[in-house]
């Protein structure tokens, strides 16, 4: 955050006026930026700078009773809305809001040169001018956590509310540790043991068929167990609609018994290529030789990933050095700071 040195700022209160009528707000960068800017305010006898970027929106709702007893001059920041139920608006009812708005602080710069990340969320906007005031960038990086800060020579850091970094090396104040989670294959292929003959005779079988055979055996195995059910939601009434647990139950209880229509429900349940949507609108569509086999892979890894997913067990925690960029990680990565896990910004 080298924009936003201690000294920088100190200098700012020191030679710019604050904004029209207030005498702690002073503009980060150009006056005409003026919905970015800082607050000063004392902490432990110090001054200390809270970093605003855009505002932040709350309201009160108010009953009618509560509304009359206002004053005037109170009823006018009030607003009115006419009332809605189920079928549309009430007659002769109404809702009354009051909007409020606060400075939206990202963030603390304190005496030691330090920047505390404390807004709740960080969004695009607060991401791009972070990154303005820094030497790097601040972006969003989801196999990696969530939002991260890299720089060009490789400083690579996760960022969470409460993280407190210097303001001119991006060095934490307290270390953090990143934990990879990674698949251990022993457990995991012990895991999946029980699907491998499924998997093996489905992938035979889809060899020899076509999609439209497919397609057709699917909404018969779909019509033999749940009786004509909606396979997907109805607008106008979400009762009837088949559950994805519903066909999970099925896929399994049918695993050993008919592996093909088990595949089916596993396809059904994980909805893979929007099949539930699919089959319903065109099942004589002309797909190319290898579209079933590319279900077939598709469908696999998704059932794999949702069975890892439940078994916290198959997975083991590896530490990366703090400040390196780590591996990309689709199965997650966890922030420690002092043993115990904190929230990285998503």
């Amino acid at each position: 955050m080298y924009g936003l040195k201690y000294a920088r700022l100190m200098n700012i209160t020191k030679t710019v006026a604050p904004y029209r009528g207030n005498v702690n707000r002073f503009p980060i960068g150009h006056r005409r930026h003026n919905t970015k800017y800082f607050l000063v305010r004392e902490e432990n006898h110090e001054r200390v700078f809270d970093i605003v970027i855009g505002t932040n929106w709350s309201s009160k709702e108010f009953t009618k009773e509560e509304y009359e007893a206002l004053v005037d001059s109170e009823k006018e920041l009030v607003r009115t809305y006419p009332a809605y139920d189920g079928s549309g608006v009430v007659p002769d009812k109404f809702t009354y809001f009051r909007y409020y708005t606060t400075p939206h602080i990202i963030g603390v710069v304190r005496p030691d040169n330090t920047f505390e990340f404390t807004t709740d969320k960080m969004h695009q906007g607060v991401r791009v001018v972070l990154s303005g005031y820094s030497q790097g960038w601040l972006h969003s990086d989801s196999r990696r956590g969530g939002i991260v800060y890299k720089e060009r020579h490789g400083l690579f850091h996760p960022i969470y509310k409460g993280m407190r970094v210097n303001c001119e090396s991006m060095t934490p104040t307290v270390p953090y540790v990143v934990q990879s989670r990674y698949v251990d294959r022993k457990v995991g292929k012990e895991l999946l043991a029980g699907y491998a003959d499924m998997f093996k005779t489905t992938e035979v079988m889809l060899k020899a068929m076509e999609w439209k055979t497919f397609v057709d055996t699917m909404k018969e195995v779909v019509d033999e167990h749940f009786e004509g059910r909606r396979l997907t939601m109805n607008w106008n009434d979400s009762g009837g609609r088949i559950k994805n647990d519903e066909y999970l139950d099925l896929a399994k209880e049918l695993t050993n018994t008919a592996p093909l229509d088990a595949f089916m429900m596993f396809t059904l349940a994980f909805d893979v290529d929007r099949m539930s949507w699919n089959i319903q609108q065109d099942s004589s569509r002309s797909w190319a030789d290898t579209e079933l086999p590319q279900l077939f892979m598709a469908v696999k890894r998704r059932f794999s990933k949702e069975m890892y997913k439940k078994t916290p067990d198959v997975f083991t925690d590896h530490p990366q050095v703090m400040g390196r960029k780590y591996p990309a990680n689709e199965w997650g990565v966890r922030v420690e700071v002092n043993g115990k896990e904190v929230e990285q910004y998503s």
